[in-house]
């Protein structure tokens, strides 16, 4: 799902373009919810996206996933946020490269 500081930018986005659209600017200082109710518009994209989000889990969990070459635990996030196992931590430090590691 998305993060608050993602809903606002997203949010904050879907309102420039409709203002453009419409030729209003936010110096002439009409409520969003105004702009939302003349220009009629049914769905956000915030509401678009989430949907989007929703659907893909939903095909996750139909499809049977299975890997064909396992991955390494800390690299296998598909499974992981399936079944909820994401503790979420990042690792410290630098990323390193695979290769120059061996």
């Amino acid at each position: 799902m998305l993060r608050k500081d993602e809903e606002r930018n997203l949010q904050t986005l879907e309102m420039g373009c409709v203002r453009r659209t419409i030729g209003m600017t936010r110096r002439d200082r009409i409520r969003n919810e105004n702009i939302i109710s003349r220009v009629k518009i049914d769905d956000t994209v915030i509401n678009t996206v989430q949907n989007a989000v929703v659907q893909t889990c939903q095909e996750w969990k139909q499809t049977d996933y299975q890997q064909s070459t396992p991955l390494p635990y800390r690299l296998d996030y598909k499974s992981r946020w399936l079944t909820k196992e994401m503790d979420g931590q990042r690792n410290r430090g630098r990323y390193k490269n695979v290769e120059e590691a061996a």
